[in-house]
């Protein structure tokens, strides 16, 4: 287990290696298209230049000194605009060699290239771990394989990507997980009722109209269409939702997502992955 934990550590150091390197390249995409933009216009007047030093020269009103200096100018202006997109074609390589599709964008296939290093059709045959092992390292109930930012405080306000997101209108998060189905699909069970009544109880003394919910819907099964977990998700979301209702909880302060399998916190673990994940936002008190 030691050394599952130990490879999980890895994947996320180089995922968020990953995060930096595409970060950086995508910046740098971002500034030489906009300094190319300038750079034209500096062009366009530059031609400007060229073209009246050229007509004053004529008339001798212009060295020809000055208009070599305007020509200058110009030719220097269509060599920074060649460099520019050159560096732009770079960094869109860059972009793609951390999206790992740099070789099958190039050459239409990866195979010819990952051949030559024995990495062509290589399969591993891995057993199987008995334990569950836990995919979220901050505990924001975001997996770390979808989360950008997976060493954030639990209680900070995140967007969808698990970083840090400011709403003034929020007070407190609290986030809530482990609200188990069956594998019989929508069955719930009588614990899983209870502990979503518990924590109704306990938000009751806040005002439940003053706080909103986001719930989180996921099904886990395999050799299962999306099609299909979709709706077993929504099936899901709607029971949980209803409970809420029953309890006095408006309809407009409720939000379900639909995870189906997309949302995996343990590794090789229907059982935990077949639930409902509660985030609680509790919104700031008039006075």
């Amino acid at each position: 287990i030691s050394s599952i934990h130990s490879e999980l550590a890895v994947k996320n150091q180089l995922k968020n290696k990953v995060i930096e390197e595409l970060s950086l390249a995508w910046t740098s995409y971002e500034k030489l298209t906009e300094q190319l933009v300038n750079l034209k216009k500096y062009q366009g007047f530059s031609l400007q230049t060229l073209t009246l030093y050229s007509k004053e020269y004529d008339l001798g009103r212009r060295s020809l000194l000055d208009l070599l200096s305007a020509q200058n100018d110009f030719i220097g202006a269509k060599s920074q605009i060649i460099n520019a997109k050159y560096d732009i074609l770079f960094s869109k390589y860059r972009i793609l060699n951390t999206l790992g599709s740099l070789v099958t964008t190039v050459l239409g296939s990866d195979n010819r290239v990952y051949s030559h290093v024995g990495l062509h059709h290589t399969q591993e045959n891995n057993k199987k771990e008995s334990l569950a092992i836990y995919l979220d390292n901050d505990n924001d109930l975001i997996p770390d394989d979808n989360d950008l930012c997976t060493n954030s405080p639990s209680n900070e306000f995140k967007d969808s990507y698990g970083c840090k997101l400011i709403d003034n209108n929020i007070s407190q998060i609290e986030r809530y997980t482990d609200f188990r189905f069956s594998q019989d699909e929508n069955n719930i069970s009588t614990e899983t009722v209870l502990k979503v009544n518990t924590l109704i109880h306990q938000l009751k003394e806040y005002g439940l109209n003053n706080i909103k919910f986001e719930i989180f819907a996921n099904a886990t099964y395999k050799n299962t269409p999306q099609k299909t977990l979709l709706k077993i998700s929504k099936q899901r979301a709607d029971i949980i939702q209803k409970i809420f209702r029953d309890a006095g909880v408006k309809s407009s302060n409720i939000i379900t997502y639909l995870k189906t399998d997309k949302s995996k916190l343990f590794l090789d673990n229907n059982d935990k992955n077949n639930r409902v994940d509660i985030i609680v936002k509790k919104m700031k008190l008039k006075k």
